[in-house]
């Protein structure tokens, strides 16, 4: 069968008047997609148009023409204020933060004191919701930050044995990223700050529209320092996270803070806190008894042996120390001291020693942590 026995030709004028009518359809049944932004596929950094909404209209003409390609709005990050503010701020989407209490997870949170307790590494679930999802692009910020008034203004940054690029936890990881204390598995994650300009560092990331059926969104964060970590990591210092809900200006349209401290038993130092508090909360603090003066130094302590870096030779030591957490202490000082060590001959000869000695450090305090593995 030839084209001219199943063809139907139509005239020009024919040809441009149906054009007409399907171009008028194409833009009433496409213009409440088009403006419809689904914020879920926001990244922080990445402009680039969303193809799924590249609309192909043919004009009378017969000429194919592209409607304009939406972009997101960039966020823009503010500088943090000092002291860096915690009060709770609802805010006009009411926001909420939630961490949802699981006694069989490695992660332990107590309502009483606001806290998660948590494992080093293990993965975490914060909760968010707002009262409806807002038409706006926002963005969730997440910055630690130390409670203690006198340590308020100082950025949170990892020590210096974790922030080591061969440490387990920086395979693959960007060396800008490698000093922050806190990571979040979502994949459209940026980490604002440099430590050595001395700012604090945060993370941000897209508020995504919750599922079908549900009001609220998780995202999973983990910690990779712990709160005993050495100066300069948060070295035993009261730790919290502000979560605020920030629009593309960086202005702060929600807050909300959690207490948090990363140990090795979450549950006992769970007990241990809230027995405490409820100590301090119910009446005085029980007295300890008087705390013996310290004995005034000599005046000329002796000559100081001169470290030589050039000196390579392992020497063992074989001490002998009264209770656990002596042992523990003594352990985690000369832990600190083979990081700065290793961190000073990084790149030279040595480097690869110093690491030794290091591991079989970490492997002696992991024996006296678990005697029974």
């Amino acid at each position: 069968m030839s084209c001219s026995d199943s063809c139907l030709f139509l005239s020009q004028d024919t040809t441009t008047e149906l054009l007409k009518e399907v171009s008028q359809q194409e833009i009433d049944c496409t213009s409440s997609i088009l403006f419809d932004v689904n914020y879920s596929s926001y990244t922080l950094e990445d402009t680039a148009p969303f193809e799924e909404y590249k609309q192909v209209l043919l004009e009378p003409a017969g000429h194919l023409e592209l409607l304009p390609e939406p972009t997101y709005p960039i966020f823009q990050p503010r500088l943090l204020n000092d002291p860096l503010i915690n009060d709770e701020y609802s805010g006009p989407y009411e926001f909420e933060v939630a961490i949802v209490p699981d006694q069989k997870s490695p992660w332990i949170y107590s309502p009483l004191l606001n806290k998660v307790f948590l494992e080093l590494g293990k993965q975490f679930p914060v909760t968010f919701k707002t009262r409806t999802f807002p038409q706006e692009a926002l963005f969730i910020r997440v910055t630690p930050k130390y409670s203690g008034s006198q340590h308020s203004i100082d950025a949170v940054v990892r020590c210096i044995q974790h922030d080591y690029h061969a440490d387990p936890s920086n395979k693959d990881i960007p060396a800008e990223v490698r000093a922050h204390v806190i990571r979040c598995a979502n994949r459209q994650v940026s980490y604002l700050g440099n430590k050595d300009q001395q700012e604090r560092l945060s993370l941000v990331l897209p508020l995504i529209k919750p599922e079908v059926g549900a009001d609220s969104v998780f995202e999973f964060f983990q910690f990779v320092c712990t709160s005993t970590c050495p100066t300069p990591g948060i070295n035993r210092r009261s730790l919290e996270l502000i979560f605020t809900l920030e629009n593309v200006n960086g202005s702060v349209v929600g807050r909300k803070s959690v207490n948090v401290k990363i140990c090795a038993c979450p549950k006992r130092d769970q007990i241990k806190d809230e027995a405490k508090y409820k100590n301090n909360k119910n009446g005085p603090p029980v007295p300890r008894g008087k705390k013996r003066k310290a004995a005034c130094q000599p005046a000329n302590p002796g000559k100081v042996l001169p470290a030589s870096d050039n000196d390579t030779k392992v020497y063992p030591i074989t001490i002998n120390v009264v209770g656990k957490q002596t042992q523990l202490k003594v352990l985690s000082y000369i832990e600190d001291a083979l990081a700065h060590d290793l961190l000073n001959h990084q790149g030279e000869p040595s480097e690869g020693l110093y690491q030794k000695v290091l591991d079989d450090t970490k492997a002696e305090k992991n024996r006296a942590l678990n005697p029974h593995h």
